[in-house]
């Protein structure tokens, strides 16, 4: 018989400690999941950029950025060593850690922070060589004695903690184990001991007020040199240029010291708990994430390395696309692979590393479950009548999805073969054109297809296919109306900026970004959608797998507040922020619109911008109506006009509405008819 880890006899002693975290409802639990599963990601993306433009980029194999390299390796390693298991906690109900793990993740977290007090004191003896000692410094500070410098810091930043953590570790603990914090820290440990240990405590305190002491008064003591120097160079530019080397460092260090002499100059005394773990966020977590920020955006030879990065992992980029292309064509020609388990391989990999290894799991216990997961495929009703009318509906949405893919295609050609669109505003049309094709085409052609068949059934695995793809678009199309309302902000609120702002490669990256970001924005809900027990019926009332139904039919086997909740705030958050986003560029450009003094100006201007608006109203007027409470107060018939409405109809209209009231593409467009 198990035991409640929460409970301990005081004469046991303690095999686990139980991390409250941040206790609160499961939907915060959701939301600060969310948060800082982003903020650890951009962590790794940013540091491992930097590490690779350093290695990448001959002219910065110099001391100061392969310092600054070290720092961004040490910096994915202190945030791994507490952040992983966090996100963890908020998705377990239990949050237990052993014992001997909870002292290795005490050993690690306080040795790589020691590390990085070492770091930052070598490179502030770094810029003080280099600015105070310039003729000396390259005969000083050479390659090799910097890499000594980073092995040393290394090395005493994984030997200074070994006598605390086993001083520590040699407590006895044998009454509660819960740690009111969100990693095993020093001072909620020192409180679980079972006796007092004010020799532990003394001693822990004066490491680490040794420590960051010291640390701290060299690198003042450093830049105080530094800044007296600077204060001698005659010019005005040459004082910019050398405090600007410098800036980047002092903010790091202000940001790291600020918050860890708060916690550990007197780790159990003055702070309580929920202080305690802002303060730890602080350090642990938001420098790591700032650090890339704060050192590439003031230093003019990192943002060039960056850039030649950013081209080389394009490139990689469209490799992999090709690569993974492929595959997706081998899946889709040869009937032989046409399983579960090649349809997952054959598309977006991040998202579906996750559903195969749910399939597998599912495969595994499908044989020992007979409640949960025992549906293996749905049947969509669709529009159900006579076989008359089935016919007609076919020829009608057929003609409406050829218009569809004609018009958007023609819009694509138009730009790219007429180098007068060859501007941000047509850039970001062509690929909502693009956009739109994919759109309609994720749920159109199971629709037709269905209209002429007898079983309307679909595979649990192709359900979750057009679920995810349908609304990755959908989430996409809401980014790019964004964009293109910040387009034609800036080009009548800030004309005379515009083309500084708003050049080809910036509308390229914010093109990425919409379309990298609309198909991660969703990824938790559907993932959640996936472990929902589907164990009753199997009718979903609709042409395609939309998510009110779907939530519908898992709540007939089990109640799911949580995911239905969870799912209405992430679909209410999406739509209500790009929407007033929207709304707030629109007005601004109407307020820069009635002061032209001409009426000539005035509808030219209007003219530009009225298509974008009818196309955000036709879209945002649907949607708003379906997904901002899914599954509730809409009849089925209702749902289903809905989602023809902003799934079907708007994709057709957008390129009638985009064309007729713009000049330079209609000429574009008779362009491409005429063949020329």
């Amino acid at each position: 018989m198990m035991e409640n880890p929460g409970s301990n006899n005081h004469s046991d002693p303690v095999n686990v400690f139980i991390l409250l975290g941040f206790p609160c409802s499961w939907e915060i639990q959701i939301l600060l999941f969310s948060l800082f599963s982003v903020i650890y990601v951009l962590t790794l993306i940013g540091n491992l950029c930097i590490i690779c433009s350093v290695w990448c980029d001959q002219h910065l194999h110099t001391p100061m950025y392969i310092l600054l390299a070290n720092f961004s390796f040490l910096e994915i390693w202190y945030v791994t060593s507490t952040v992983p298991n966090m996100l963890a906690n908020f998705l377990s109900k239990i949050n237990t850690i052993s014992f001997s793990c909870c002292f290795l993740q005490f050993y690690f977290f306080f040795s790589m922070g020691t590390t990085e007090t070492f770091f930052l004191s070598a490179m502030a003896l770094d810029r003080y060589l280099a600015i105070c000692r310039p003729l000396h410094y390259p005969t000083v500070m050479t390659v090799q004695r910097c890499i000594r410098i980073g092995a040393c810091c290394w090395v005493c930043g994984f030997s200074c903690f070994l006598l605390p953590v086993y001083l520590i570790s040699q407590l006895p603990f044998c009454g509660p184990n819960t740690i009111d914090h969100f990693l095993c820290d020093p001072g909620p440990l020192i409180k679980l001991s079972c006796m007092p240990a004010p020799a532990t405590e003394i001693t822990c305190a004066i490491f680490n007020s040794v420590l960051i002491f010291s640390t701290f008064f060299f690198i003042t003591g450093s830049y105080t040199l530094v800044i007296r120097a600077v204060l001698k160079v005659p010019s005005a530019e040459g004082r910019h240029k050398t405090f600007s080397t410098c800036g980047s460092h002092l903010a790091v260090v202000s940001l790291f010291y600020g918050s860890i002499m708060v916690m550990y100059v007197s780790p159990t005394a003055g702070n309580p708990a929920r202080i305690q773990k802002i303060v730890t966020l602080f350090y642990s977590v938001l420098t790591p994430f700032l650090n890339p920020m704060i050192y590439s955006l003031r230093n003019k030879e990192m943002k060039e390395a960056l850039r030649k990065l950013l081209r080389i992992v394009r490139f990689a980029y469209t490799l992999t696309l090709m690569g993974n292309l492929a595959i997706a064509c081998a899946v889709r020609w040869d009937r032989s692979l046409h399983t579960t388990m090649y349809i997952f391989l054959g598309c977006d990999e991040g998202f579906f590393l996750c559903i195969m290894a749910f399939d597998r799991m599912k495969e595994m216990t499908s044989e020992s479950s007979n409640i949960s997961y025992t549906v293996s495929e749905f049947i969509l009703l669709g529009f159900p009548s006579r076989w008359e009318i089935q016919i007609f509906f076919f020829t009608i949405f057929f003609l409406t999805y050829m218009l569809t893919l004609f018009g958007n295609m023609a819009i694509m050609c138009a730009v790219r073969w007429d180098h007068r669109l060859h501007t941000p505003m047509y850039i970001l049309l062509a690929n909502f054109s693009f956009l739109e094709i994919c759109y309609v085409s994720s749920d159109v052609p199971n629709m037709l297809a269905n209209f002429l068949s007898h079983t309307n059934t679909i595979s649990f695995a192709r359900c979750l296919l057009q679920l995810y793809f349908f609304f990755s678009l959908g989430t996409t199309e809401c980014l790019f109306l964004s964009i293109m309302a910040y387009d034609r902000f800036l080009a009548i609120c800030r004309p005379l900026h515009y083309h500084i702002v708003m050049t080809i490669k910036f509308c390229s990256n914010l093109v990425i970004f919409c379309w990298v970001y609309g198909f991660l924005w969703f990824l938790i809900p559907v993932i959640f959608v996936t472990q929902l027990p589907f164990c009753g019926p199997n009718v979903i009332d609709d042409f395609l797998c939309d998510l009110g139904p779907l939530l519908a039919l898992a709540s007939a086997c089990v109640p799911i507040p949580r995911t239905v909740l969870m799912c209405g705030t992430m679909s209410s958050l999406l739509i209500f922020a790009t929407f007033f986003y929207i709304m707030g560029s629109y007005t601004l450009v109407l307020k820069t619109v009635m002061l032209i003094p001409s009426v000539a100006g005035q509808k030219k201007a209007f003219s530009t911008c009225s298509s974008h608006l009818a196309v955000v109203f036709l879209f945002y007027g649907s949607v708003m109506m379906t997904y901002v409470s899914p599954g509730k107060g809409q009849t089925e018939s209702m749902q289903k006009f809905t989602t023809l409405f902003y799934s079907v109809l708007t994709p057709f209209f957008n390129p009638m509405i985009y064309s007729l009231r713009n000049k330079e593409m209609k000429d574009a467009l008779k362009k491409v008819l005429r063949g020329s």
